[in-house]
């Protein structure tokens, strides 16, 4: 056991009885410490009432509805149990131990699968109040489509090999030019006004961790993370971006997490930019913030 297609699920509960709604957070394909940042509504709490959170390896061919608890059971890895009154609003993270079941596999084999050596298994909480998550009354969000892949291409071709020899593929080079001709126009709107509405007025830069798609972010949004000024200087991969993992999608599943990600990036940038290698340097020099894909 070392890596799990993770996913949680969580409630109230009130002197042993739970209460609704039941509310889950999206599977972690191979994860080992999977982080999701993200909150869900659980109602009012009752006096005594505790979070539970319930841990599950995911199965695609099993189909369980956790929120009516219907279908074929998926397998359980253990449970976090924490009193909402030891989950002040506000007042940071708490750590939760794991309870494992009899039936799971050792503890030190989910030690060694969740947490580094030394430590149980546990996982991480922190309680908000709804008025807490309002950001600003409007926002911009670009989105962008990564270039054309190997696994584009082969499926252009018809060629079931070049879908199915490998995962997660790298761009070819018309999904470089495509890249290339975003970071053009990006380029060219940089002497326009500036107005709340430019792409290059953007304050945060977020991206799937597959390959091709940091790829496209590096060569396509090289104006925004480079140069002069007050411009960004980091993308953030979050997996919570990335294309939805399928039993015959070889191109959506990943080959790296953590540093091994930059580094894998990084070679494949080199690969493609063999004909010019000036042009790579400084592409693999941007900061990618790997937090949440250790």
């Amino acid at each position: 056991f070392s890596a799990s297609d993770i996913y949680a699920v969580a409630f109230l509960q009130v002197d042993g009885e739970p209460r609704p709604p039941r509310v889950t957070w999206p599977v972690k394909a191979d994860a080992t410490n999977p982080v999701w940042n993200s909150s869900r509504l659980l109602g009012c709490a009752e006096e005594g009432a505790v979070v539970v959170v319930d841990f599950y390896d995911h199965d695609e061919s099993a189909a369980y509805d956790v929120t009516k608890l219907s279908g074929s059971r998926p397998d359980f890895i253990g449970r976090a149990v924490l009193p909402v009154a030891d989950l002040p609003v506000g007042g940071g993270s708490v750590e939760a131990l794991l309870e494992l079941p009899r039936r799971s596999l050792s503890l030190s084999s989910l030690r060694r699968a969740l947490q580094p050596p030394g430590h149980p298994p546990a996982c991480t909480l922190a309680r908000v109040a709804p008025s807490m998550l309002r950001g600003p009354r409007r926002k911009v969000v670009y989105l962008i489509r990564h270039g054309e892949s190997l696994w584009n291409e082969a499926q252009a071709d018809k060629d079931v090999y070049g879908m199915l020899s490998d995962v997660d593929h790298p761009l070819t080079a018309e999904g470089r030019a495509q890249a290339e001709a975003l970071a053009a126009q990006l380029s060219a709107a940089a002497g326009a006004t500036p107005g709340g509405d430019s792409l290059l007025e953007s304050t945060q830069v977020l991206c799937s961790p597959l390959t091709r798609a940091v790829q496209t972010c590096l060569i396509g949004l090289a104006p925004l993370l480079a140069g002069e000024g007050p411009r960004v200087r980091v993308v953030t991969l979050d997996p919570n971006l990335r294309e939805k993992r399928n039993a015959m999608g070889k191109d959506s599943s990943g080959k790296w997490v953590g540093g091994k990600l930059q580094a894998g990036v990084r070679t494949t940038l080199r690969a493609l930019y063999d004909d010019a290698p000036e042009r790579a340097a400084p592409l693999c020099e941007v900061r990618l913030d790997l937090e949440m894909v250790q």
